[in-house]
């Protein structure tokens, strides 16, 4: 993918889908019916399902380690979530203050450049995390700031990824997803 200078640049996309048995697989809807159909041949995109805190981790070190693989990431989180923070298909809860560090590893290796989504209730909260006295573990991010239903959620995210992989403009993108929020 190609952005002009400044803009955010990504060439795999992770999706980290952490659900309840009983929920609909959102993450696969979003990577089998937008994603795989967008992305064009030097773009690639994957899903890990993940069951509990220890998965997560080592899940963000993998990716951290495909940076030296050539992979910029964009990462989206499928997840439930809580004002603090997400939650884990097991119940793990997973603080905004526990997951920053780990993107902030990422962030750095790849230049101030990551940029997440979180499909998650109240994913919007992660910004609280963040210290202006601190690196950021992102460039940008996009998420709830409140409840929402998951189906709202994943037809947000249809419209959004369907965008961004069509024109390739974030800020476009961006307003589709807010006008439908």
């Amino acid at each position: 993918m190609r952005f002009e200078e400044g803009n955010i640049f990504f060439n795999r996309i992770y999706i980290i889908q952490s659900l309840k048995a009983q929920d609909h697989k959102t993450g696969n809807d979003l990577l089998n019916d937008i994603i795989l159909r967008r992305i064009n041949k030097n773009e690639s995109a994957e899903i890990k399902d993940i069951e509990d805190s220890s998965e997560l981790f080592d899940h963000l070190g993998y990716i951290e380690k495909n940076v030296n693989n050539g992979f910029i990431p964009f990462i989206h989180f499928e997840t439930h979530g809580y004002s603090e923070g997400i939650e884990l298909a097991n119940g793990d809860c997973i603080s905004w203050k526990e997951l920053v560090p780990q993107l902030l590893k990422i962030n750095k290796k790849i230049k101030n450049n990551l940029f997440i989504s979180l499909a998650a209730c109240k994913g919007g909260n992660v910004q609280f995390a963040v210290k202006i006295t601190e690196p950021s573990p992102f460039r940008g991010f996009i998420g709830p700031m409140e409840d929402v239903k998951g189906t709202d959620l994943l037809n947000s995210y249809q419209e959004f990824f369907d965008c961004l992989l069509r024109e390739y403009d974030f800020e476009k993108a961006i307003n589709i997803l807010n006008l439908l929020g």
